[in-house]
This record gives structure tokens, sequence and C-alpha cells, in this order.
């Protein structure tokens, strides 16, 4: 569906400002038509009438003004003391349309503003009523002047009928059209949403893959074999955690007292670890090396291992026996990945 546009309902964007704009007009001439009918309306058109009636008889602006609120005002108290007493029930407050709240004058900003004016000029408190007055009077004319153009002229385009038809039409087809856009972009959306979904989903099964190719790649002595001297540790380290051990962590490269592993064996005894990934076996020195580091952390661990993938001589292993440090060799790793469960002391 493509976008709707003016020229397919014979509009143009002069049609529908002039729609728009008497659109507009005859909901300002509703309000205004509803509000000449009510009390407030009638009551500011007799305050109004009254007051120039007194001022033509007494010559006087202020008395004038002064009487008829006094008399405006006991009416008033009058109606709300009988309706007190009564009982009746308080009527809901009168609605008045915001644009013709005022009609016939904004009484105080006017009044105040005539009043300060003249009273500047001529320091006369008669005239400054006088003046305050008129200015009064001048914003409520204007007010009703504007108020009698909206609702005496015809202001209706030529057409009217037909271009709001076919206005309210364009306006339809074009609902629908944005509404069929919304659809599309939740629909896009949703289809990213399933992708993404979908890609975390191969992501980790892809990862999961991994991990298993790489569990049984640690079967084979010849994928320990490859690794270098901190790849192997950290395939180490996931083996024991593979195998039931728990704690288990990496020391730092330096200052490790010569340990590269700590961790707890299933059985709750925290040991400690020295990798020597070596093509070479290792020797007895390597071995008195790993018994100080054991002797070091004595309150910590309770064994040692020395974890030599190409085996240990025989001086080693000899040294190694008589000071129950325990040997692993490459064969142990891959024995323990297949069975993933490692006695440390049988």
């Amino acid at each position: 569906m493509k976008r709707p546009d003016l020229s397919e309902f014979n509009l143009s964007q002069n049609d529908v400002s002039a729609i728009r704009k008497y659109a507009h007009i005859l909901t300002k001439k509703e309000a205004i038509l509803k509000y000449i009918y009510t009390a407030s309306f009638l009551t500011r058109c007799a305050f109004i009438l009254c007051t120039l009636l007194l001022f033509f008889a007494t010559k006087s602006i202020l008395l004038s003004v002064a009487t008829v609120f006094v008399v405006f005002l006991f009416i008033r108290l009058t109606y709300f003391a009988e309706r007190y007493f009564s009982g009746e029930p308080k009527k809901p407050k009168e609605v008045v349309p915001p644009y013709t709240k005022d009609i016939c004058t904004a009484f105080f900003p006017p009044f105040a503003l005539g009043f300060i004016l003249v009273f500047w000029i001529t320091t006369n408190p008669s005239t400054s009523f006088l003046g305050a007055f008129i200015s009064c009077a001048a914003v409520a004319l204007l007010k009703v002047a504007k108020c009698l153009w909206i609702i005496c002229p015809n202001h209706q385009p030529s057409g009217f009928l037909e271009k709001k038809k076919a206005l309210q039409m364009y306006e339809e087809k074009e609902k629908e059209y944005n509404a069929l856009l919304e659809e599309k972009r939740l629909c896009d959306e949703a289809k990213v949403l399933i992708e993404k979904q979908e890609a975390r989903k191969a992501a980790a099964k892809a990862a999961e893959t991994a991990e298993s190719e790489k569990k049984n790649a640690r079967k084979n002595i010849e994928f320990w074999q490859e690794l270098d001297g901190l790849t192997f540790e950290h395939e180490f380290a996931a083996l024991l955690k593979d195998s039931g051990y728990t704690g288990v962590n990496l020391t730092a490269t330096t200052g490790d007292e010569g340990i590269d592993l700590w961790g707890t064996d299933p059985h709750g005894n925290t040991c400690i670890f020295q990798c020597k990934a070596y093509k070479d076996p290792v020797v007895p020195a390597q071995v008195r090396e790993l018994l100080g580091s054991l002797a070091s952390v004595k309150s910590k661990a309770k064994y040692a291992v020395m974890v030599a993938l190409s085996g240990t001589t025989a001086g080693a292993l000899s040294f190694a026996k008589k000071n129950e440090l325990l040997i692993w060799n490459g064969k142990t790793l891959t024995e323990m990945a297949k069975s993933a469960v490692f006695s440390t002391r049988a």
C-alpha cells in the first residue's frame, strides 16, 4: 500500500487549510452561542446596562458602579442564603467555554490599568474611575466585536461539505497507511529479535560443541603436548573443575612462590599444583622446589602435586615418594579426562 496523496481526492493543501480554519471557527461559534445563554453572560450584561443607566441618571460613574455592585452582591447573597437554609442540594458549577469566559470584559486588568493611567495623569479619583470604566468597556467592545465577527458572517468556503468528506476519506486512508507502517515496524523488530535469539542459541550451541570437543580432546596426550605453558595451566584448571575440584585458582605469573594453581579436592583437602609442560622429564631439583613451596604454605595446603607432562626421572620420582609429593604425568591427565573423577589419595 502506497502513501495516500491529496491529489487523489481532488484536494490541495490550500483546501485542507481552509477546511480546518472553518472547522476551528465553527468550534468557536458553538462555544460563543453556548455561552450567550448562560447565567454568567446575562449577569454581566445586566451589570453593565444598569451601570450605564445609573451613570446617565447620576452623572457619577463611581456612584453608579458602587450602587450596581452592592445590588448585585445583595441579590447573590440572598440567593445563597435561601438555598442554604432551604437545604437544597448544591447545583454543579456551570462550565464556561474557555474561549468565551470573558466575552463582555476581562474586568480587572483593563479597569486597573485604566484607573492607574488616568490617575497618574489627572490625580482625580472620579475621572480615574471614568477612565477605568471606559478602558474596560473598550476591551469588552473589542471582544464582543470579535465574537460577532465569528457568529454573523458566513465563513464557509465553497464546496465545504464535499471537500470535508474527501478530507475525511484521505485522513482515514492515511491512518490505515500509518497503521500498516507501524505493523511492519513491529514485525521487523520481532524478526530482528528472533534472529538475535537464534544467533545467541547458535553461538551457545557452538560454544557448547567447542567445549565438548575440547573435553574429548583432553583425553588424548597429543592435545596436552601441543599446549604452551600458560595455556596448559588454564586447560589443567578446567580439567580439575570437571573432575570435582573446587576453589581452583591460577596464581600470578610472578611472585607465586613456585605455585601455579590452588584447589580443593573432592575430599575437602586443599592442595597446590606446579605445572611442568616440558618435553623432557622433571629432574630432582624441580621437585625439591615444589617441596619448598609446600613448606611455605604448609598451614594452608595439605599436600602438593607436580604435574609433569613428560614424567620425571627416577631420582625425582624417588624424592617425591620420600617426601609424599604426588606426581601426575600425561597419562594421568588423559585418565582424568576420560573418567572425570580422580582420587588423589587412594
